[in-house]
């Protein structure tokens, strides 16, 4: 969609003819729509709406974390844009939040920084460690690299270990895979009943 209408457009080029009298502007608005075969992927929402949209869901994470501030205004600013460049690459999926990276290049998952990332949030926003996603949890990938110290601590903050990673697995079948303790085993076992716990609750 253009707005307003280009002079020219082929595959590759999209030419506009304006005539700006000294002190005038133009707006032009453009919607990219990625393509597979012929299936469009985007929407027909407004840049105001999306806009509109993506404040909001901002608003709502911050409003979960915890406010920091001190005296020291370089510390605080070096802690708002570490935030926000954590805020930048925080993708929602449908089995919940992740921390993709590969800015700007491409954005997609990454296991090890991913696993960092959970680790390192889990004082201040425990959803990263929790989210779940189509690939691996940070859980699997911990047991999976034979972290089994990061594993532990994540079964303690909350996450689940009962979902399956990329394989398949569950964290216990992958745990015994890769041999891991038996200390490890058990935590794996406690987590995952208590979790069915609630959700039976539920």
């Amino acid at each position: 969609m253009f707005d307003p209408k280009p002079s020219r457009v082929t595959k590759s080029i999209v030419s506009c003819q304006v005539h700006l009298e000294p002190g005038e502007n133009a707006n032009y608005q453009w919607a990219v729509a990625c393509e597979v075969d012929g299936d469009s992927h985007g929407g027909n929402e407004s840049y105001e709406k999306i806009m509109h949209d993506a404040t909001a869901a901002l608003e709502r994470t911050r409003a979960r974390e915890p406010q920091i501030f001190a005296h020291n205004e370089q510390f605080n600013d070096w802690l708002n844009r570490s935030l926000a460049d954590l805020h930048m690459m925080r993708t929602e999926t449908r089995y919940g939040p992740y921390p993709y990276a590969g800015v700007p290049w491409f954005s997609t998952v990454f296991g090890r920084d991913g696993i960092i990332t959970a680790l390192q949030t889990l004082w201040f926003d425990p959803s990263l460690a929790r989210g779940h996603y189509e690939y691996r949890t940070p859980l699997s990938f911990a047991v999976r690299e034979n972290q089994l110290d990061v594993a532990a601590l994540l079964l303690e903050r909350g996450a689940d270990p009962a979902l399956k990673s990329d394989q398949g697995m569950t964290v216990m079948e992958m745990a015994k895979v890769e041999g891991a303790p038996i200390e490890l085993l058990t935590k794996i076992e406690t987590g995952a009943s208590q979790k069915s716990e609630v959700r039976s609750q539920k």
